[in-house]
């Protein structure tokens, strides 16, 4: 229990950005999940109806705009520069109520990404990591956002920021995108029970030379005192861990019995 507790407390420090451990747990007792979703809905339903509002003002003032040339157009040059300084001072007032609208948005927007962020799964984060490490830094990581109905979707960060559905990953990418999913469940499993082996025959048939050389370091940098257990027929795969690991893999050729 010590050991889990130190464990514990290590993973805090390591995600907590420097928050205090007495402060958090303050925060967690008085914490309701439920209102915090609830509170997340009403932020997004709020910010629906923002958008819906803006694109109302939008038509407004492109109606003020029309109205304004047609007046320009009429029988008296009087009446029409009246008509005139109206319309001015409606897209004024509209140009106001469109900023205000603007910057509550940004702020919704900001509430999201925070909430997002506070409550971010440790177990993506590590999928995130090793995703990193299989694809050899071509992607940064893993990323959950809110996409139609409100259901979170998952994609893939490439290194210069760029969300990649993943669907939209090739077959090869999405292989090691499942592949360090698996990994991170393990890893979690592990920090919280008896660490078990983890065997696997051939995972990376889909995988070229570079990206069964990526697979191999990131089973050798699992945590948790995992044992690895790799099964293969592909005497290139040998090659490449030896290349790869040296003395960190034990590698066992098995005589085939007649």
């Amino acid at each position: 229990m010590r050991a889990e507790l130190r464990e514990a407390r290590r993973r805090f420090d390591e995600g907590s950005a420097g928050a205090n451990e007495a402060d958090t747990r303050m925060l967690a007792k008085g914490l309701d999940v439920t209102a915090c979703r609830q509170e997340l809905e009403t932020l997004t339903s709020d910010q629906l109806e923002d958008n819906e509002a803006l694109e109302g003002l939008r038509d407004r003032r492109i109606a003020c705009r029309h109205r304004k040339e047609a007046m320009a157009q009429g029988e008296s040059a009087e009446t029409a520069a009246f008509a005139r300084v109206a319309a001015e001072a409606e897209a004024r007032t509209l140009a106001r109520e469109w900023v205000v609208l603007k910057l509550a948005g940004r702020l919704l927007d900001g509430a999201l990404e925070r909430y997002r962020q506070g409550h971010a799964d440790p177990i993506l984060a590590a999928a995130g990591n090793h995703f990193r490490t299989l694809t050899r830094g071509s992607f940064e990581g893993l990323k959950q956002a809110y996409g139609e109905q409100d259901t979170l979707v998952l994609s893939a960060v490439r290194a210069e920021g760029e969300d990649v559905p993943v669907g939209g990953l090739s077959d090869g990418t999405r292989d090691q995108l499942y592949l360090a999913l698996r990994l991170a469940f393990l890893e979690d499993y592990a920090s919280r029970n008896e660490p078990s082996p983890l065997i696997v025959d051939d995972i990376f048939q889909t995988f070229d030379d570079a990206r069964s050389a990526a697979g191999l370091n990131a089973l050798a940098g699992l945590g948790g005192d995992i044992q690895t257990i790799l099964f293969t027929h592909e005497k290139s795969l040998v090659d490449i861990a030896r290349s790869e690991l040296g003395d960190k893999a034990d590698i066992v050729m098995l005589e085939q019995s007649l």
